[in-house]
């Protein structure tokens, strides 16, 4: 059945994309990090932790059925920064980087020192938070920023960050 101008009406308001706060809960062991105000001041996109369903077959007497399997909850998000000419968010990557390999020694700091963790939480038209995703994370990749060149843009500097497992919360009572 069409749904009436009424029932969409009453619909709440819908959840928007760009209203959402990025916050670390702490940073790897040993590094200097900026405050975490500033990474979410100057982080313009952020990835969402997703969990992947597992499906299996099971075919009897010509009939091929699907079957729930097991869930992975690893994977990876990925933070775009804008660059400011402290170099703030280089800095802080480059330092996480090293500290994960050094490439001088080819010394690595202990998983436990790496692990970082970040809070991404939704939010309604009034700044309030309606839904969070929480999660312990290493630094996997960056890209200080793309290519130089005569373009008039930015630096946007980005972090593939990987996890194994998130914890996802509603956040508001609707």
């Amino acid at each position: 059945m069409r749904p009436t101008l009424e029932q969409i009406r009453s619909v709440p308001d819908w959840a928007s994309r760009y209203r959402w706060n990025l916050i670390f809960d702490s940073f790897p062991t040993g590094i200097t990090a900026p405050s975490t105000d500033r990474l979410n001041f100057q982080c313009v996109s952020a990835g969402v932790p997703k969990k992947t369903g597992g499906t299996f077959e099971t075919s009897l007497r010509g009939w091929t059925l699907i079957n729930p399997g097991i869930w992975k909850t690893s994977g990876t998000i990925t933070l775009t920064f804008i660059e400011t000419i402290d170099n703030l968010i280089l800095n802080f990557l480059q330092a996480w980087n090293e500290a994960a390999w050094a490439m001088a020694t080819g010394q690595a700091a202990t998983k436990n020192g790496l692990t970082a963790v970040v809070r991404l939480e939704r939010l309604d038209r009034n700044d309030a938070r309606v839904r969070q995703y929480k999660m312990k994370v290493i630094i996997a990749d960056y890209d200080p920023g793309g290519d130089l060149d005569d373009a008039s843009t930015d630096t946007r500097p980005t972090v593939v960050l990987a996890y194994d497992s998130f914890d996802e919360e509603a956040i508001s009572g609707f």
